[in-house]
């Protein structure tokens, strides 16, 4: 994962509170932006037990 934050949020911190709700295999990173200096994306991927 990447240690940069999304509007004050590392992606570990998202990660943390979709395992405390029940999520599984959690994925969460920040994608950089195409241009320096602009807020890159913040994408999570998580599964629930079935």
């Amino acid at each position: 994962m990447l240690m940069e934050s999304l509007a004050g949020y590392a992606p570990e911190m998202w990660a943390g509170t979709l395992k405390r709700h029940g999520f599984t295999s959690i994925d969460a990173d920040v994608l950089k932006a195409p241009e320096p200096g602009n807020p890159g994306a913040l994408m999570v991927r998580a599964r629930t037990r079935t």
